[in-house]
């Protein structure tokens, strides 16, 4: 937005008045963007110019759309300065000429055609300022969409790993705001920027050509202009890395907060939770005045330097005036060079007024194309190599040959470190078997069956099916090989049968339908108002947690896996539902390689194995009477869970 006179300023500034105790309107917009970044912060890229470069990149399909519009910006600038200098020919031919005409006709022809040119060249002006902001519109959106693209590709090939150590909001102002941010100046910044620099030029060209004594005498505030940007370049940074830390924080707290709800409920901590929302906001609100102070202070004085050079021009001019019944004075020239200098004045002080902010926002999207470049920099832990095997065809035998995992960053030196998961596994599971896996809570059985699809991998050791590493099978046709159902159901927005052909939408609505009655999800489809076509809401918000779960059942075998995982996929299904299920289960793992994963030991009776993990490793390995025989930790956990049945 813009100042009545022209200075690129924030809306806060020029409305104060409209300020709101909490954040709100555009300028909560900006708070919450920046809030978004989290824990990032505006900061000088450390290699400017190769990221700058990089970006430039994005634009190089569209350069000819960039180039026109620079074009236009350099013929815009030379329009904009014709208009004083049309002025100075009227005023001096026409109004205060030199030499007084008799004839009044002659002068008021003159002055209409000089206006009609005016006029003319402002309409001119405006047609091609249009067609340069929908160039520079059109390459900055399509650069910026391809870049969009491109981050989302590249986190659909990041590891679970990454994804786990970054947080979605960090990754979500990625793909939203920093983009955002990057379009923004190059629409405000960069182009801009090069109309302000150009304009600059042009217009001291034009003031040097027609009196270079004037032109001298208007520069003479511009050190002081430039030594008031700096400062308030400085103040203003500083200012704005507290308000983005201080918004991050908020949000970050207030995202708590909304989360834990009922706790907050529960516990009857809301006139707690109010004051120390209360505190934080004000902090952030004082920081954010101290910004408004920051251009409530620049802009009027660098605006004051703006005037004062028109003041020197009028004060040089009085110096020196004109003799009686003469238009010229000595030293300036003509009454209509006066006015085309105080013209002249307002057009070079304006973008001066301008490059601080343009030099702010510069620094910010270079801050945002660092981070976006360190991201898509990221290799991917975890993809196919050349020449992969596809494994559509693969038996289902799977083997966990010595595997040690640890999901730190770093993985530990010495085995009796803390840090490992998992600790030398060694299980061999024979094609179409049943196994399932039990022990405490952060035993590492989850984590033991995501090793199969390569959702991690092991640090030592290896995962083999078929005899062949994991590593080696071409990396989607391993995922549609194996079908998992984890204990928290994910559903994404759409309709049921959208979401159990999530793996395969190319799935008939005959085999969406067959794989919800195997899992005993038809019936409960079928009472729903729209049946299959009943949307599933954000995060599959619009069913219950049981419901949730037998879609992710369905889902999971809706394309006829040949292994299949089941982390706890009955753990929030009512005992009714539960008991309907089991024997849909065991359908449907009969003649595949099937992993379950669970605390209720009463649905893994029949299996053909059960391996018993404790502190990530395999302690027992048996059949569910083998292991009551042993007396061990099986036998302790079941006679723990059926004793509390019983009483």
């Amino acid at each position: 937005m813009r100042h009545p006179r022209g200075i690129a300023c924030p809306e806060w500034f020029i409305r104060p008045a409209a300020l709101p105790p909490v954040p709100g309107g555009k300028v909560g917009d900006r708070l919450m963007e920046n809030a978004f970044h989290m824990d990032d912060t505006v900061q000088r890229s450390p290699r400017p110019v190769r990221t700058f470069l990089r970006l430039l990149g994005y634009l190089r399909p569209y350069r000819g759309w960039v180039f026109g519009a620079v074009l236009l910006l350099l013929l815009l600038s030379l329009l904009a300065n014709l208009v004083p200098v049309l002025v100075m020919r009227a005023i001096d031919n026409y109004v205060a000429p030199l030499e007084p005409s008799r004839d009044k006709t002659a002068e008021i022809s003159g002055l209409v055609r000089i206006s009609l040119a005016i006029g003319g060249l402002i309409l001119f002006q405006a047609a091609l300022r249009y067609v340069q902001v929908v160039l520079i519109a059109l390459a900055g959106n399509r650069a910026m969409h391809a870049m969009r693209s491109e981050i989302f590709a590249h986190l659909q090939r990041l590891s679970v790993r990454f994804l786990d150590r970054n947080p979605a909001g960090r990754l979500l102002a990625r793909v939203t705001n920093d983009i955002d941010k990057i379009q923004q100046t190059i629409v405000e910044g960069f182009v801009a920027g090069i109309s302000d620099l150009v304009t600059l030029a042009v217009v001291l060209g034009v003031m040097m050509w027609i009196n270079w004594k004037l032109a001298l005498v208007m520069l003479i505030p511009l050190p002081a202009v430039a030594l008031v940007g700096i400062v308030f370049h400085v103040r203003a940074q500083r200012a704005f890395l507290e308000i983005r830390r201080k918004a991050a924080a908020m949000l970050a707290w207030l995202q708590e907060n909304i989360s834990g709800h009922r706790v907050v409920r529960l516990f009857q901590a809301n006139t707690r939770h109010e004051t120390e929302f209360i505190r934080r906001n004000r902090d952030h609100r004082d920081e954010w005045l101290g910004q408004v102070r920051n251009f409530a202070v620049y802009f009027p004085t660098v605006e004051f330097l703006g005037v004062l050079a028109i003041v020197l021009i009028l004060f040089y001019t009085g110096w020196n005036p004109a003799r009686p019944g003469s238009a010229y004075i000595p030293g300036a020239g003509t009454v209509g060079t006066v006015f085309a200098f105080v013209f002249l004045a307002e057009n070079f002080y304006a973008p001066v007024r301008t490059l601080a902010d343009r030099y702010n926002l510069i620094l910010e999207a270079l801050a945002s194309s660092e981070r976006i470049f360190s991201l898509l920099n990221t290799p991917p832990e975890i993809q196919s190599v050349p020449g992969a095997i596809d494994a559509s065809g693969v038996r289902g035998e799977i083997e966990f040959h010595g595997v040690w995992f640890s999901y730190n960053e770093q993985p530990p030196v010495h085995d009796d470190d803390p840090g490992w998961i998992l600790r030398n596994i060694n299980l061999k599971i024979a094609p179409g078997e049943r196994i399932a896996f039990v022990g405490p809570t952060g035993s590492g059985k989850t984590t033991l069956i995501q090793l199969v699809n390569r959702l991690y991998a092991p640090q030592r050791g290896s995962v083999l099916i078929d005899g062949i590493p994991v590593e080696k099978y071409d990396l989607r046709s391993l995922r549609r090989a194996i079908g998992m159902a984890l204990q928290e159901p994910m559903l994404f927005s759409g309709s049921i049968a959208d979401n159990i052909r999530f793996g395969d939408p190319g799935l008939s609505r005959e085999q969406v339908e067959q794989a919800a009655v195997r899992v005993h999800a038809h019936p409960f489809i079928m009472r729903l108002e729209q049946q299959y076509s009943q949307p599933c809401g954000e995060r599959g918000s619009l069913l219950s947690t049981g419901q949730r779960q037998q879609i992710a059942l369905a889902r999971a075998i809706a394309h006829n896996p040949r292994i299949l995982l089941l982390d706890e996929a009955t753990a929030n299904i009512d005992s009714e539902t539960e008991a309907a299920l089991q024997q849909g289960i065991l359908e449907v793992m009969r003649n595949r390689t099937a992993i379950v994963v669970a605390h209720r030991l009463s649905t893994i009776r029949h299996v053909d194995r059960i391996a018993v993990i404790h502190h990530g490793a395999i302690r027992e390995l048996g059949t569910h009477d083998e292991l009551l025989s042993l007396g061990g930790i099986y036998a302790t956990l079941y006679q723990l869970q059926f004793s509390d049945t019983a009483s």
